[in-house]
């Protein structure tokens, strides 16, 4: 019996395989608990280092082309509900492109790019040898995985993926990252590798660099504070892009009740809730709808489950 187990041929590199894709699923998996969508339905989140630096190859500029297939490429967000992508495309603020990579007989090409304040979009399609696996046990969930600045974790940006979709010639795809708070730059440069297409895993490697969309900024410079004086918060300033806005804030926060925290809701010129997300402890990120002219924040601080206090909201014109 145990002559015969010595005999057996056992598939090495398969297992190996295996193993590499379930602790790249793992990790795409451990990421996503971590985040919060940024939209309706796009789903698969991961992270990716962040180590910026100023373009000194192609600049691909947001005003330098009209889109020939805008129709198609805002296409690609619609089928994702990737809200941001969607008004960007519809307003021809994205920048067309064609960057190729080859590996394993897969072509894989980015054909679009924006960057407008908090965000970065790609979208991108693969044709050749592609297969018919997309998620399950021999794929990830999205269909694709993919590496930036080296696989270096050390300092991470959230994403937003859509699962590949199928087309007539192969599939398309499109990821929206986050750009930290911290990165000023009008201009961005960034390395992408997609690890992992359709099924076959490979090496399609891209430089990028794209330039910020027209933006306004303003000074807030308004505080608010708790009946109990335990919060305070001061309003610092607003970027203002063409989707999203980002604010910037100072909290002063010494709870003295167990359990005691505060948290935001934020409004348009109408009354309707806007999408946000609170990023750290410094940070507002909104989604703005198309034609919203202004937003009302209001900081509420919860004292337990049943009681809570609106602190003073603030109204921001953001024409």
């Amino acid at each position: 019996m145990r002559k015969d187990l010595h005999e057996i041929e056992v598939p090495t590199d398969e297992v190996f395989q295996a193993i590499q894709l379930g602790i790249e699923q793992a990790q795409q998996l451990e990421i996503k608990a971590k985040r919060t969508k940024l939209t309706k339905r796009m789903t698969y989140f991961t992270s990716v280092a962040a180590a910026l630096f100023l373009a000194s190859g192609f600049i691909f500029t947001p005003v330098s082309n009209v889109l020939a297939q805008v129709p198609l490429i805002g296409g690609i967000y619609e089928k994702y509900q990737m809200s941001i992508g969607e008004q960007i495309a519809h307003e021809q603020l994205l920048t067309e492109m064609s960057l190729i990579a080859n590996d394993h007989d897969i072509q894989v090409e980015v054909t679009s790019i924006f960057y407008d304040t908090a965000y970065v979009g790609i979208t991108f399609k693969a044709t050749g040898a592609v297969k018919d696996t997309i998620g399950g046990d021999k794929a990830p969930e999205a269909g694709f995985t993919y590496e930036m600045f080296d696989g270096k974790d050390t300092s991470t940006w959230g994403g937003a993926l859509g699962s590949l979709t199928k087309t007539e010639n192969g599939y398309t795809g499109a990821l929206i990252l986050d750009v930290p708070a911290n990165v000023t730059e009008e201009v961005i440069s960034f390395p992408i590798t997609f690890t992992h297409m359709a099924g076959v895993r490979g090496e399609w490697s891209f430089d990028l660099a794209v330039e910020k969309l027209p933006f306004k900024q303003q000074i807030i410079n308004q505080q608010v504070t708790s009946k109990n004086r335990e919060l305070s918060i001061t309003f610092d300033e607003i970027q203002i892009g063409q989707t999203n806005a980002r604010i910037s804030y100072t909290a002063n926060f010494e709870s003295t009740i167990e359990g005691q925290i505060y948290t935001f809701e934020a409004y348009n010129m109408h009354g309707g809730k806007i999408n946000f997300n609170q990023i750290s402890n410094a940070t507002l990120l909104l989604e703005l709808p198309k034609d919203t002219t202004s937003i009302k924040i209001v900081p509420v601080l919860k004292i337990n489950s049943a009681k809570t206090e609106q602190l003073k909201p603030i109204t921001i014109d953001l024409n």
